[in-house]
């Protein structure tokens, strides 16, 4: 395990009880998620829309996963925290908002590789891949973009019809951040809601996402270093800062368009998803891409 994927389980996971009170939080997914549903929609169709078996990848709490899976059939919400899936698992069971969605998501805490994208039994459930993949303020996290957008398009998407769609901020600023979204990942158990189940075993790359705390930099320290610089400093010097569990300070589209690209996708694109408000983040946009797995 990379020591990003460290700090980032240990990070979110102490913080999930914490993660739907941060400000930003609902606002900027909210905002993420519409996006990711328009640009499936415009990439498909409604009804396939309607029929679609979805992957949110790095779904932390689901806040995203609980505003998609309202327009689709099924949805999996996967993440390697295992106290972020404890907080979408227990919103699910518990919340009458979410009464209408229970019945058709799941959770599975696991880390994708190319060899293991998913553990059993749930890599056989899904073993013709998802109509779409998505992450939302995910791939900032992870150290190896690369390798995991390649093992995702390779045997998470659907083949010629299967869409993968990543939403992030554009970059490199070099400063401090107001907005964290983060979660590690980590060994594989499944939750279920209706008919999903499953438990399995397994370990791989990185990811994360989380929105209210600072973000930044490319710089790697190992997980003592950075947990000895934070303790060093206070709530509000910590948020003024760079966080040790972010790979990268965003992307740029034509970086992000190259990723794709070499993983195999075509009928690539990308767009300014919209503007971030200064009062809410530094960061000034987000960006989208979008491929289908041929």
């Amino acid at each position: 395990m990379s020591d990003y994927q460290t700090l980032n389980n240990d990070h979110f996971n102490a913080t999930a009880d914490k993660y739907d009170n941060i400000p930003s939080a609902a606002e900027l997914t909210a905002k993420g998620s519409q996006t990711i549903l328009r640009e499936f929609r415009a990439s498909t169709s409604d009804e396939n829309v309607k029929n679609a078996t979805v992957l949110d990848f790095g779904c932390g709490t689901g806040l995203s996963a609980h505003i998609v899976a309202k327009e689709v059939k099924y949805l999996v919400g996967l993440d390697a925290s295992e106290g972020m899936l404890k907080q979408f698992n227990e919103k699910v069971n518990t919340n009458p908002e979410h009464a209408d969605i229970k019945s058709k998501v799941q959770t599975i805490e696991h880390l994708v590789t190319n060899e293991s994208p998913l553990p059993e039994p749930e890599r056989t459930q899904f073993s013709e891949g998802f109509d779409l993949v998505y992450s939302s303020y995910v791939m900032h996290h992870i150290d190896d973009v690369d390798g995991v957008v390649k093992a995702i398009a390779n045997n998470l998407v659907k083949e010629k019809t299967g869409w993968f769609i990543v939403l992030d901020f554009s970059g490199s600023h070099g400063h401090g951040h107001a907005h964290a979204h983060g979660h590690g990942h980590g060994h594989g158990h499944a939750h279920a809601h209706g008919h999903g189940h499953g438990h399995g075993h397994a370990h791989a790359h990185a990811h994360g996402h989380s929105h209210g705390h600072s973000h930044g930099g490319s710089n790697c320290k190992n997980k003592e270093q950075a947990q000895g610089e934070q303790e060093k400093k206070g709530d509000d010097e910590q948020n003024l800062e760079i966080p040790a569990f972010v790979a990268h300070d965003g992307f740029s589209r034509a970086r992000l368009e190259e990723v794709f690209r070499n993983a195999g996708l075509v009928d690539v694109s990308s767009d300014i998803a919209f503007k971030v408000d200064n009062h809410v983040h530094v960061w000034k946009e987000a960006i989208l891409v979008k491929g289908r797995r041929p």
